[in-house]
């Protein structure tokens, strides 16, 4: 995956267009550290859109899934706070270079297992996933610790924006998270 700097972070492109692992910046010492998000406020260039809620969502057990849909307007970026989870997206923009791709990140803030395309969160990273609307996403926790993820939006709640769907509705999900372990 080809590594880009910017100002505020390193931006890690993934198979789909315009989804980026944003690696920002972290400044800690031995009492601890601090993870900045959106470094810059409203005038981050993954919240050009605008600034419309900032919310946490918790995963409570192993093999939960969250989220499992996508947006007409909103995009977002997620940071996942706790526990270990597997994110996965699927294109649905159909003017999309890679519509109908599917990929997969895992977050953690445990011991590091041998996921492909995992990011530790912690003292050296701050990685978080800029999703643009169009682009389904779900979670699912793969560690007994509670998954926590905040996530900064670029519209207020809106339920007419989402798309809901079931991951074994959504075309390649269910191969690709097999090969973590989890069912649907």
């Amino acid at each position: 995956m080809p590594i880009l700097k910017n100002n505020m972070a390193e931006v890690i492109k993934t198979q789909i267009e315009g989804v980026e692992i944003i690696l920002n910046k972290v400044i800690g010492d031995e009492r601890g550290w601090l993870g900045e998000l959106a470094p810059n406020g409203s005038r981050h260039p993954y919240l050009k859109e605008g600034f419309g809620n900032l919310y946490l969502s918790s995963a409570v057990g192993q093999g939960i899934t969250r989220a499992g849909h996508y947006h007409h307007i909103q995009s977002e970026i997620f940071f996942t706070i706790t526990g270990t989870a597997l994110w996965v997206f699927r294109d649905y923009r159909e003017d999309s270079s890679t519509f109908g791709a599917v990929d997969s990140v895992v977050f953690t803030n445990e011991e590091a297992k041998d996921f492909k395309n995992s990011y530790i969160v912690g003292k050296d990273n701050m990685p978080g996933i800029y999703v643009p609307h169009g682009v389904y996403h779900a979670y699912w926790a793969l560690s007994d610790t509670p998954v926590k993820v905040i996530c900064v939006a670029t519209a207020p709640y809106n339920k007419e924006d989402y798309v809901n769907l079931l991951p074994a509705e959504v075309p390649g999900i269910n191969s690709l998270v097999l090969t973590y372990g989890v069912n649907i």
